[in-house]
């Protein structure tokens, strides 16, 4: 049996899955959610019309909250994409044409952070149209054009792709939809709010809310110290997926 090539075992994950009926709902759902929350949270601004100009309202373009759900919603379908294959055995199938297990896993890593990270950029641009003619309307400023607007919308647009991905390494250690999908959410959503003021920022969504300008008062956290913490997370999952993938039975 060969190893195929990374390349070709992209592609084929990539085509098994935008050919998933839950792709589409998953896609068609984070851009619902993203923009709905945008154009609601610009819409109710009522501010003074002489400070409207400098209000930051990119914060309401790009609400953590949001920004915080988007995340935890693209894991969960990364851990059920994954724990799926276990379920039906199609895993078996793929690492007997391929055995290189942690060949395999990066390649459904790299479709899967592909998938998700050009959805996650038309989001991002549809918040920004979507939220910009609401704000405009208001005599608000533009949210690309506040301080630190652009590197929100650089770490709004990375938040689907790191999430699936450390969702798929969840499901590849639990192999269990139920248990896969409880462990994203207390990783992602419940663990921020029970750890201590600077463990928080340290968090997946704690190290988003840093970036997005959002974070509780007080933080002594960086933007470096935020970006290495956002993409640690999938990465330290993925390489404990790999070593549990590699060393345990299917």
């Amino acid at each position: 049996m060969r190893n195929t090539r990374v390349r070709d075992l992209v592609a084929a994950e990539r085509i098994r899955l935008l050919s998933l009926r839950s792709t589409r709902y998953f896609l068609a759902c984070s851009l619902l959610i993203a923009v709905a929350a945008a154009c609601l949270l610009s819409a109710k601004l009522n501010i003074r019309p002489a400070d409207r100009a400098s209000y930051p309202s990119l914060d309401n373009a790009f609400n953590a909250g949001t920004g915080g759900l988007l995340m935890t919603i693209a894991a969960c379908f990364g851990a059920a994409i994954m724990t799926g294959e276990y379920s039906s055995g199609l895993i078996r199938t793929t690492f007997t044409a391929s055995p290189a297990r942690g060949r395999v896993m990066l390649a459904k890593a790299l479709a899967l952070a592909a998938v998700a990270g050009i959805a996650d950029a038309a989001v991002t641009v549809a918040v920004v149209l979507a939220s910009g003619v609401i704000l405009s309307s208001g005599h608000y400023a533009a949210p690309l054009s506040q301080p630190g607007g652009l590197r929100t919308a650089a770490a709004f647009t990375l938040l689907m792709p790191l999430g699936a991905v450390t969702g798929l390494s969840f499901g590849a250690m639990a192999r269990r939809p139920v248990i896969a999908v409880a462990a994203v959410v207390i990783v992602l959503a419940l663990l921020p709010g029970l750890a201590g003021p600077t463990a928080r920022h340290l968090t997946a969504y704690g190290a988003w809310s840093v970036l997005a300008a959002q974070p509780d008062p007080g933080t002594q956290v960086s933007a470096g110290a935020a970006w290495l913490a956002l993409c640690c997370w999938p990465a330290i999952a993925f390489t404990l997926a790999t070593v549990f993938v590699r060393w345990r039975d299917v």
